[in-house]
């Protein structure tokens, strides 16, 4: 015997997922009419075991950033990611792109949409001069740093490469050893002595 038209909605009434998850938001009510399409969604499941981010990546930077290349969450759980996709479509309200990155490890227990700040390790250099971003006097279009040499302060214009929250490259000006100053240095002129003192333990 074939199934009635009853028989056959009923079962087309019960929707079961392809995954196990989490309920994060419910688009329909019971009752509403809801179109056998893609577009009309009922319910958005996540699984929380597969959490990934969304990081917006301004335009310039995109060349540089390819799947595979490692992040991590700032100021939060140290958590570690990769992308895991190159952007197909620019935000034209920011002028960035979406790149997916998933996390290495298990992802941490963030609730859905939790927003997080993420650095992309986009380029790796090795055997650089590095500094403190302290160091770094901008005087109009010059970027200058000030080295302690002997009793004196040594002005020098320096040409910066890749920086981070707390350092930065430093590709011409300054070789490696020299003793930059970082605190009280802006305003401070070529040549004026100074006095190193050792740091506190």
């Amino acid at each position: 015997m074939e199934p009635s038209a009853a028989e056959s909605a009923v079962t087309r009434a019960v929707v079961r997922a392809p995954f196990s998850g989490v309920v994060v938001k419910r688009l329909h009510n019971p009752g509403d009419v809801v179109e056998a399409a893609a577009s009309d969604p009922i319910l958005r499941l996540v699984d929380p075991r597969r959490l990934e981010v969304t990081a917006f990546v301004p335009i310039a930077e995109m060349a540089r950033i390819v799947p595979g290349t490692a992040a991590r969450i700032v100021g939060g759980s140290g958590a570690t990611l990769r992308v895991i996709s190159r952007p197909t479509s620019v935000d034209p309200g920011t002028g960035s792109v979406p790149m997916r990155l998933a996390f290495s490890i298990a992802a941490p227990a963030l609730a859905v949409g939790t927003p997080v700040q993420v650095e992309l390790d986009a380029e790796t250099r090795m055997k650089v001069v590095l500094i403190p971003n302290a160091a770094v006097v901008r005087e109009g279009e010059e970027t200058a740093v000030l080295v302690a040499t002997g009793d004196k302060a040594e002005r020098r214009v320096v040409e910066l490469g890749l920086a981070d929250a707390q350092h930065t490259e430093v590709r011409s000006g300054l070789e490696a050893g020299d003793a930059v100053i970082t605190r009280g240095q802006a305003g401070l002129p070529d040549g004026a002595a100074i006095k190193v003192e050792s740091a506190t333990p």
